[in-house]
């Protein structure tokens, strides 16, 4: 009636080789599975280092996955253990090559008797299923074990304990609940597919591609592997896809250059000529049952409306269902609206943008308007819904904080359970499901970006970094004036402020949730942060800090929008004693504060986007925009007056912005046919010039140094494909 189980024990902490728990004293850590196994190799190897091969080997022995799946379980492990990336007391990070258990380990072997035996495995059962829910699990063991102790002792209820266990491994509970055991399969290997559905009948998966400066739609028959144009190359963006019910049409919508809003087109779904169906559409659409009515969103950016609308199949009949006025709103991008089977509902994404506000899923009433809270979320962000009939329960896509990304979610709203289906640091856009709700479509974004600096004494580029993940280079760089590099490393490192200099990479920040965007302000060698402070979890603050990453202090007292872009000058004038930053997203502004603190004031007052201040401190450029048409401007950094505007293509919108060392150009990134480079656009208006000639990848974001000897860019490359999550239960 005894057990013997091995356990390793280091610091606090008890390792349970058996039931495959981590344990602090007498308390049961939540962890996932990958995690426990990831932590046992480590242990079982400690001292020793632990190549990235070798764990991607034992840990997915049965699949391939990427690289940031381990990072991402290292850094949960870090967070459980209370350890740190750059202090480390139990997990060392060998840069390029693995990972080490630095912490002392010792084998324990202990006799269990049967009743510990019966609790134990009790509370791998409850502890299984409360993992798998996303519900914490711990407080309700530890309340009752003695409980279960005294029970385990009776003869009788000993083995009506027993039995129990066994049944609840073998027949467990809600086993009809969607998508708890999953397979994953990758459809398309392009890595330009950003956009994805399946039809309603399970035969067709239909995708944009993005074609560099022109984007199409193609289509792949269930069981072939070749796909098949049925919307050409064509110039503006396409938006939501959706599929008719009988899976004989496709329909998408496109926006245009300089146009404030899509068209939506119909297509036969194996091509042909497209028909144009309504304008004046913000979103993709969602049929009715029978397929006779649809939805879909309109706003208006001048009025601060967003409305949500119904019309008949051939867009007659136009009829506004529910609205909200500024700062709530109805996510459009990708959230299209859902209509409920069989229902006159719909449900729909509620957002915010005003300070803390988040992403609530609604349910509106077609007939009555009435609209009430479907799904109170946890999320700042939901970005798209999807309706299981079969369970009553949704999917969706939301911000997930713990992965800095967008991952996939079930929620059973009547039961309040949340619990995520993908668990890594990539992106996921798009949720779309067939009639059986067996499948579901969506398309998978990775990021890989490398750091590189240059100088103009060589040809040669320096490559500081490369990371894989949900990181795409654009959380800023600069250089202090002795020429050393300070850049933000973002995602599954924390979202930190890093210094590249003699003694080679460091954090000046640790653990940070959200630390973004830096710039170095005067000879005072000070950085300056966008920082997610704890306290204020869903907005940008200004913050600033010494050189060596101390006292670090809030430089704005603002308490209601987000201020972010943080530049100023390296100059010694009297103007490099300002920083100027963009406050706002959705009309955003242009504002400047001292260095020293005080009183914010306003500079511009028309849409402005990304300030850079010139190297003498006096002028600021930005991207503006007036009636949807893209310039880019020039103003004063004494009082805001506009002194240049220079016209741009919208597809050069938002591109990083610079100005170059002389205060001669203003340099930005342009992607034509696919490839970023530099351009240099002269401030006496005349024609810009390409200044790079990479013939691969994006930039990112790029600086010069103070005195033009180097340069500094981010690159790297987006991959989008489309991927297939199977339901095996």
């Amino acid at each position: 009636m005894t057990q013997v189980k091995q356990f390793y024990e280091f610091g606090e902490f008890r390792l349970d080789l058996t039931n495959k728990v981590l344990r602090r004293g007498g308390e049961n850590l939540q962890i996932t599975r990958k995690m426990f196994d990831t932590l046992c190799v480590l242990v079982e190897n400690a001292d020793r280092l632990v190549e990235k091969d070798e764990l991607m080997r034992r840990i997915w022995h049965d699949r391939f996955v990427e690289e940031s799946n381990l990072t991402y379980n290292i850094k949960m492990l870090r967070k459980t253990l209370g350890d740190s990336a750059s202090q480390p007391k139990f997990i060392e990070t060998v840069p390029r090559r693995g990972y080490r258990f630095i912490a002392e380990v010792r084998l324990v072997e202990e006799k269990v008797g049967i009743e510990k035996i019966v609790l134990e495995e009790i509370e791998k059962v409850v502890l299984e299923k409360a993992e798998a829910q996303a519900t914490p699990p711990l407080a309700p063991i530890q309340k009752k074990r003695r409980k279960y102790l005294a029970v385990a002792v009776g003869g009788i209820l000993l083995l009506s304990i027993l039995g129990f266990a066994y049944y609840y491994n073998k027949f467990p509970k809600n086993s009809a609940r969607s998508f708890q055991q999953i397979n994953t399969a990758r459809i398309t290997s392009t890595g330009k597919a950003f956009y994805s559905i399946i039809s309603p009948d399970g035969k067709y998966v239909i995708h944009a591609r993005d074609e560099g400066e022109k984007q199409s739609l193609w289509i792949r028959q269930s069981g072939e592997t070749r796909d098949i144009e049925i919307v050409p190359p064509t110039s503006g963006k396409i938006g939501g896809l959706s599929v008719s019910p009988d899976s004989k049409s496709v329909y998408y919508t496109l926006w245009q250059e300089n146009q404030p809003d899509a068209v939506l087109y119909q297509v036969p779904i194996l091509g042909g000529a497209s028909r144009q169906v309504i304008s004046n559409v913000d979103s993709g659409i969602s049929f009715s049952a029978g397929g006779g009515e649809f939805a879909f969103y309109r706003t208006d950016q001048t009025e601060g409306l967003s409305q949500l609308l119904v019309a008949n199949l051939d867009g007659t009949h136009q009829r506004v269902i529910a609205e909200r006025r500024s700062p709530e709103t109805f996510e459009t991008e990708f959230g299209d609206p859902v209509w409920k089977p069989n229902e006159r509902k719909i449900l729909a994404i509620a957002a915010s943008n005003a300070f803390q506000g988040k992403s609530d899923v609604v349910e509106i009433d077609i007939e009555t308007g009435a609209v009430k809270t479907f799904v109170e979320s946890r999320w700042k962000e939901i970005h798209q819904i999807a309706w299981l009939k079969n369970s009553q329960s949704l999917l969706l896509i939301a911000f997930d904080e713990e992965s800095n990304s967008r991952q996939i979610w079930h929620v059973e709203p009547k039961a309040g359970i949340y619990r995520k289906i993908t668990g890594d640091v990539n992106n996921y856009r798009g949720i779309s499901l067939n009639d059986d709700e067996k499948t579901l479509i969506t398309t998978q974004i990775t990021h890989v970006t490398r750091l590189w600096k240059t100088t103009d004494k060589t040809a040669a580029a320096e490559e500081i970094l490369s990371e894989t993940g949900n990181i795409k280079g654009d959380e800023g760089l600069a250089w202090t004036p002795d020429n050393h590099l300070v850049f933000s490393l973002g995602a599954h490192n924390a979202d930190n402020i890093m210094i590249f200099d003699r003694s080679g990479i460091r954090p000046l920040t640790v653990d940070a949730n959200g630390n973004r965007q830096p710039t170095v302000c005067g000879e005072n060698q000070i950085v300056y942060a966008a920082n997610f402070a704890s306290s204020e979890p869903n907005a940008l603050r200004l913050w600033k800090m010494d050189r060596d990453g101390k006292n670090p202090q809030r430089l704005t007292a603002d308490e209601n929008e987000s201020e972010m872009y943080p530049h100023c000058s390296a100059s010694s004038s009297s103007s490099s004693d300002w920083v100027v930053f963009q406050k706002g997203s959705e009309k955003p502004t242009l504002w400047k504060i001292p260095i020293s603190g005080g009183k914010s004031v306003q500079l511009t007052k028309t849409l402005s986007f990304q300030p850079t201040v010139s190297p003498d401190g006096r002028m600021v450029a930005y991207y503006s925009s007036d009636n949807y048409k893209w310039s880019i401007s020039v103003a004063s950094t004494e009082d805001g007056k506009l002194l240049k505007q220079f016209p741009i293509s919208p597809a050069s919108k938002l591109r990083h912005l610079r100005w170059t060392p002389d205060g001669k150009n203003l340099a930005f990134s342009d992607s034509r046919r696919a490839v970023s480079n530099i351009w240099l656009h002269p401030l006496d208006g005349s024609s810009p010039i390409q200044l790079t000639n990479f013939d691969s990848e994006t930039i990112f974001y790029f600086d010069w140094s103070a005195d033009g000897a180097n340069l500094a860019y981010a690159r790297g490359t987006t991959s989008s494909d489309v991927f297939s999550i199977s339901d095996v239960n």
